[in-house]
């Protein structure tokens, strides 16, 4: 009898894995205000073409993390230091004048440059680096526009997704 329970159970889990969506519980508050600690969505797993501010749910070493898509392959952002704090500037056109030294960095081919919505509190590109797009296991279904983000927060938070002092999206 328990055996015919186990195979029920094993042909249950095998079936759930391959359906195409799924519901996700989000743990934290780095996409916060956007989605909730505890709030539940729902994702697929057919990613299809990828764009940026996508939501996307992918694998770390972490574990999975639920996180916005801000640049895409081919994309490029340029890093500053900024009173000691690496500022990484997306959404800037040269040319700009900085009296600190700017990088430019390009998203490598097979990645992408993920962000949470709540900067001050999410582990993200900035601190995991470029994510391989083979890392990304799912959309989530219910894609809500970013929130415009105070102007006198970027600085201090590490990431300036502006157009030279316009607030910006991503």
């Amino acid at each position: 009898m328990s055996i015919i329970f186990g195979t029920i159970a094993a042909i249950i889990a095998v079936g759930f894995e391959f359906q195409p969506y799924r519901p996700v519980v989000v743990s934290g508050v780095s996409m916060s205000p956007t989605y909730e600690d505890r709030e539940v969505l729902w994702t697929t797993n057919q990613v299809g073409d990828l764009r940026r501010g996508d939501v996307v749910i992918v694998d770390t070493a972490s574990g999975p993390m639920i996180k916005r898509i801000a640049l895409l392959p081919g994309e490029h952002f340029y890093r500053m230091n900024y009173l000691g704090v690496k500022a990484d500037l997306i959404e800037v056109r040269p040319p700009f004048s900085s009296r600190r030294p700017v990088e430019r960095i390009d998203v490598p081919s097979n990645s992408v440059y993920v962000l949470g919505d709540n900067l001050t509190m999410s582990v993200d590109s900035r601190k995991l680096g470029f994510i391989p797009i083979s890392a990304i296991r799912g959309k989530v279904l219910d894609q809500r526009p970013v929130p415009k983000i105070p102007l006198g927060l970027l600085a201090a938070y590490r990431i300036n997704p502006v157009n030279l002092g316009q607030p910006g999206g991503i």
